[in-house]
């Protein structure tokens, strides 16, 4: 996965993937999109404290908002999901949306690396930046 230069790869194609759409919740569902492939996590949503707000791999409607509420606040960090059991989760507030956090969770007892994460922080404060 790592390799020189694949964090610029990953942004240049998520800025790629979310400045090709008009309209916010498209961008929003292609960030997502974009940011699951970058990471080969099996999730990724933007979740606030109503809930997923977009989201790949995952059905809202049956993950516990409690367990989302856990990893977007940073108590913890796994979620148990349907069909995917338990997953290693980080979460990524993105900046000037209060309670608005990127959550990236795969399967396996294999942690995000820390270029992983710092690429999935610098992806969620690009998307921050989009919004404007």
């Amino acid at each position: 996965m790592s390799h020189p230069g694949w964090s610029s790869q990953q942004l240049a194609e998520f800025l790629e993937a979310i400045s090709a759409v008009a309209d916010v919740g498209t961008a929003r569902r292609a960030a997502v999109d974009r940011v699951a492939q970058a990471l080969e996590a099996e999730v990724a949503a933007i979740v606030n404290d109503r809930g997923v707000v977009a989201g790949v791999g995952l059905d809202p409607e049956q993950v516990s908002s409690a367990a989302l509420a856990a990893v977007r606040e940073g108590r913890s960090k796994t979620i148990e999901l349907p069909g995917l059991g338990r997953c290693e989760a980080a979460s990524f507030a993105i900046t000037g949306q209060a309670d608005t956090s990127l959550i990236v969770a795969r399967t396996g007892q294999v942690n995000f690396s820390s270029e992983e994460l710092n690429v999935a922080r610098g992806l969620a404060n690009a998307l921050a930046m989009a919004e404007r």
